[in-house]
């Protein structure tokens, strides 16, 4: 019997040994699929991001679903299906993918950023600052997040705080167009012109092929008063985009595309004539804006030819009825071309609109003269400009060569 029962003790033990090697081997081979799980895992979250940057989406939230599904802790896939769903619009699946990733480990700079896109996108301007601003904090070598933060700054009007940011990162980052290119903006807004032109001269030196960088930089040159380098990079814009591809620069009164600030540099450069050649072939192209044809009168008058100025104010005036600038160039094209009875009725138009023009009084004065009738109304324009201007030099000018009463009235 005692040989019996060890036998069975035996038995026991060895059934006990086979059981827990089969559970050690179904361990490891749980392990084993687990790892292999991670790993294929992260090989979709690779694809993924391919898809993401390429801008395939739907491929991108596919492979980043399977990679969450795959390896429920991998955080990256989770902020990355936020990234995708942001991208789609699903702001509220997004929020969804974000929450769920914060329960599984402690916030990052990431999870900061994206709830910082999520407030932007429910118009929380604030609260997406200040995530913006954590996101920066924890990571402030990350230059997305740099530069988004400086972003928002600039959006509050905060200009001086977002070139405190930027510039602590701009040794960093010598070679990051963006850099440069928000500084510019940020220096822009202050009134801080000189140092914005030399921010995007920076920008232009790393960026030579990009026409809408040009486009901004001329303008930049312009206003700094460097009318040689507008000159140089406008030109170099305007040969680098297409007549049909649309300008960055919006088509007000000032600026019309590269060549339309081309134009402006080369008049500002005493090159009326060249900004004439360029102004033509514009309004050729655009013949609806008036405003291209006010520019291209400027250009004419700059370059002698009065008569050209007169017909493009006249097709400005067309196109725009209430335009007070075409008005007076016509006006003062009626007097030049010596047809001073449309050139009174133009002036006197813009004074019933404001009789303080001085510039179409002194028109309107000037009409007055060539006729000895009324030459005595000419003095009575002239004494109202210098009562709304007591050192308008020219009118005082007019007034004393036109009679000794002129020069009684300086007396008094």
């Amino acid at each position: 019997m005692i040989k019996r029962r060890g036998w069975h003790a035996l038995l026991a033990g060895l059934l006990l040994l086979a059981g827990c090697a089969e559970l050690m081997r179904n361990e490891r081979a749980e392990e084993a699929k687990q790892r292999w799980g991670g790993v294929r895992a992260k090989v979709k979250l690779q694809l993924a991001q391919k898809s993401f940057d390429k801008g395939v989406i739907e491929d991108a939230l596919k492979e980043c679903n399977e990679a969450m599904r795959l390896d429920p802790g991998l955080t990256e896939a989770y902020l990355l299906a936020v990234r995708i769903r942001l991208e789609r619009g699903e702001i509220g699946q997004a929020e969804a993918t974000l929450e769920s990733v914060r329960a599984i480990g402690p916030v990052t700079a990431e999870m900061s950023y994206l709830s910082g896109m999520i407030a932007e996108r429910h118009g929380q301007s604030e609260q997406a600052l200040g995530y913006y601003e954590e996101a920066y904090q924890v990571a402030p070598r990350e230059l997305d997040y740099a530069l988004t933060y400086a972003e928002s700054l600039i959006a509050f009007d905060r200009y001086e705080d977002a070139l405190v940011v930027l510039e602590s990162r701009r040794a960093d980052y010598e070679q990051e167009v963006a850099v440069h290119t928000l500084m510019a903006e940020a220096y822009w807004l202050s009134g801080k012109k000189i140092e914005a032109a030399e921010c995007y001269r920076l920008a232009v030196n790393l960026a030579k092929e990009n026409p809408t960088l040009l486009e901004e930089a001329g303008l930049a040159f312009l206003e700094a008063g460097w009318e040689d380098e507008a000159v140089e990079v406008l030109t170099s814009a305007s040969r680098r985009r297409p007549t049909t591809q649309p300008s960055s620069l919006s088509p007000g009164e000032v600026s019309y595309g590269a060549r339309g600030a081309l134009a402006i540099a080369l008049m500002r450069n005493a090159k009326p004539r060249q900004a004439v050649q360029v102004l033509e072939r514009i309004v050729k192209e655009r013949p609806e804006q008036p405003g291209l044809w006010m520019l291209t009168a400027e250009a004419y008058l700059r370059a002698g030819d009065v008569h050209r100025a007169g017909v493009s104010a006249q097709t400005a005036l067309e196109l725009a009825p209430d335009n007070e600038e075409a008005r007076l160039l016509i006006a003062y094209h009626a007097l030049e071309m010596d047809r001073p009875r449309e050139a009174i009725k133009a002036a006197e138009e813009l004074l019933e609109k404001n009789p303080n023009d001085l510039e179409a009084r002194a028109i309107l004065a000037q009409s007055l003269e060539r006729d000895p009738a009324t030459a005595s109304k000419a003095m009575e324009h002239y004494r109202h400009i210098l009562s709304v201007a007591p050192t308008h030099r020219w009118a005082r000018l007019q007034l004393e060569r036109l009679g000794p009463q002129a020069k009684a009235d300086r007396l008094d």
